[in-house]
């Protein structure tokens, strides 16, 4: 079998998408106040003879009691994967992270210049490889109204998740926590909502290891792009 190819009988991509609503308020005074809700819609697609399966949690996430959150203020928000199937898997999270054309307050109190700006930010967490886009590129897409623009990035976990029920069927969290941007205030002045989607991929572990490859992260960007195909 050719190294760099995976058959298409045994690739098998599952998908669960959960949904991190950010609704920004604009108060009586001008100034800009968020409140992050959530809600959660999950959808898996099995095409093995074995039970495959993947759960999207965010540990941290109190949906009963969503933060108030300020432009440049940071909150808890921490997406893990679990395998619930009994085969073991690599998985990817696909964030897609909502944007505007914006000004922002930089950190010496100047004015920067309004540009498309991504109005959640976060830092990934170590045993995360960021496998979409390339460094230095960025990969954009529109809702299907063309109102809401984001900016998507994808991740894989570098170590397998075994099967459910056991000690290492979890992943650590992709981010601990995100940060509104520091926009001028009363911007984006043509939305008062935003979300922020993060969807599952997950693969076979099997697999993974038919793919041409020195290194696990060379494999997986490899899994991705050729799921892309």
């Amino acid at each position: 079998m050719d190294g760099n190819k995976i058959n298409p009988k045994k690739k098998k991509f599952l998908t669960v998408t959960a949904v991190s609503a950010l609704t920004v308020l604009v108060a009586v005074t001008g100034a800009v106040v968020a409140f992050m809700t959530k809600t959660v819609e999950s959808r898996a697609n099995n095409f093995t003879f074995v039970t495959a399966d993947v759960e999207l949690k965010e540990p941290k996430w109190d949906p009963e009691n969503p933060p108030v959150v300020t432009p440049g203020q940071t909150v808890d928000k921490d997406p893990t994967v679990t395998n619930t199937g009994e085969t073991p898997l690599y998985v990817f999270l696909e964030v897609k992270i909502p944007c505007a054309e914006v000004q922002t307050v930089k950190e010496d109190k100047t004015l920067g210049e309004k540009k498309l700006t991504n109005l959640l930010s976060f830092t990934k967490n170590e045993n995360w490889i960021k496998v979409s886009p390339e460094d230095g590129t960025s990969v954009y897409e529109n809702d299907k109204d063309g109102k809401e623009k984001y900016s998507i990035e994808v991740y894989a976990y570098s170590e397998e998740l075994a099967p459910k029920s056991e000690t290492n069927s979890t992943s650590s969290a992709l981010f601990d926590n995100v940060t509104y941007a520091n926009v001028v205030e009363g911007e984006p002045n043509d939305r008062l909502n935003f979300d922020m989607p993060i969807a599952v991929y997950a693969i076979q572990s099997e697999n993974v290891a038919e793919i041409s490859g020195t290194t696990d992260a060379e494999k997986l960007k490899k899994a991705y792009q050729l799921y892309l195909k």
